[in-house]
């Protein structure tokens, strides 16, 4: 009876460990760890989510071919909705991965709360807006309160602008970009129009109109999206033939190819290193040459920050594994990982890349200004 008693014993200690292990441990049977990517693969901005999810592919296969760590990369579709967003993130945790991946404002942040609870890291990607909050959320990407003090600091600085209109975006993009460049502009210059559009709209005359009747200096736009385009457009068309300033959006090759060239005449642009024409280093060429090859065209800084975070998020796994505390101090403590757009360092939960300030001149873009 006792030897019954004490075997019995034995088998609910063991039985006990492992769960304890099945329920730290992520990987799959075949050893592989998962990685959840929620991206927005249909919607207004599905253009943008297809070179997301290209590049996370590309990087994914890469990975795999060199580490001794599988990484299985499982994708859903927010449809850029945070409803959608947090359905297709609730269905990759069921699925058991070791960390998440999000594109987009309005969804990441969403998920950044939800992240947080569940202890589960969440690197964004695509993200601008806002700040950064909680231990296991980082982002890979620009932020729109950097942009802007790099757009308002030329404007006064560089172009000796007093009064600045603005066109921005109505998103949570737009507003953190209108706040974020109120700020850095100060006392030094004014805002002195501000005028929303949505994403997919078509017509802003009422809105650039209002702007160009406030007698600015210079105009922002902010934004992405037909809409972003269309205020181009339609801003020479209605008479503006000053200066121009913008975000990295205008980099990208399909949204700048969307824009008459005369309608860039006199623009500026914040942009990164990237650059398809002039790679910056060696890393960049080949993912461009990679990317080329395998989907028939060229990748923009959208896919670069994919790929660059998604090296980082493979290099946490190979050093920490499959556990999402480990892979979130991992993140943390590296520095200095030489990537496309420069050494990316995450002790901050953000990624520091150095930025440029470029004009558009004969059509093509030309460096003016570097901020590191």
């Amino acid at each position: 009876m006792k030897k019954t008693l004490i075997g019995t014993a034995i088998i609910l200690v063991l039985a006990s460990l492992v769960l304890v292990v099945a329920k730290n441990n992520k990987r799959t049977t075949d050893g592989s760890v998962k990685v959840g990517a929620v991206l927005f693969l249909t919607g207004n901005q599905a253009v943008f989510g297809e070179e997301i999810r290209n590049s996370l592919l590309l990087a994914n296969e890469v990975y795999n071919a060199d580490a001794d760590t599988n990484v299985e990369l499982l994708i859903e579709d927010s449809q850029d909705d945070p409803k959608a967003g947090i359905s297709a993130y609730n269905k990759l945790k069921q699925q058991g991965v070791s960390a998440m991946i999000s594109a987009g404002d309005q969804v990441s942040y969403a998920l950044s709360p939800l992240a947080n609870n569940d202890k589960l890291p969440l690197v964004m990607t695509a993200a601008a807006a806002g700040e950064i909050n909680g231990d296991y959320t980082f982002r890979s990407f620009i932020t729109a309160r950097k942009q802007a003090e790099v757009v308002g600091n030329y404007a006064v600085e560089d172009l000796k602008s007093k009064n600045i209109g603005v066109l921005y975006i109505n998103n949570i993009f737009g507003e953190s970009y209108l706040d974020a460049l109120k700020a850095a502009l100060h006392d030094r210059a004014a805002v002195v129009s501000e005028e929303a559009f949505n994403i997919a709209d078509s017509e802003l005359r009422t809105q650039i109109t209002k702007v160009i009747a406030s007698e600015p200096d210079a105009i922002v736009i902010s934004g992405f999206g037909p809409g972003y385009t269309t205020a181009f457009n339609q801003l020479r068309q209605y008479g503006w033939r000053g200066s121009i300033l913008t975000v990295n959006t205008l980099s990208i090759p399909y949204v700048f190819n969307t824009i008459a060239p005369a309608n860039l005449h006199d623009t500026y642009f914040t942009d990164t290193n990237f650059d398809i024409s002039e790679p910056a280093n060696a890393k960049t060429a080949e993912f461009i040459k990679r990317y080329k090859e395998k989907y028939k065209t060229n990748p923009s800084f959208i896919g670069a920050f994919a790929y660059d975070m998604y090296t980082v998020l493979g290099s946490a796994i190979q050093k920490c594994g499959s556990d999402p505390e480990e892979i979130k101090d991992c993140l943390l403590d590296i520095q200095g990982v030489d990537a496309m757009l420069g050494d990316i360092d995450f002790s901050t939960h953000e990624m520091r890349v150095p930025l440029y300030v470029k004009k558009v001149e004969d059509g093509t873009p030309a460096i003016v200004k570097v901020i590191e």
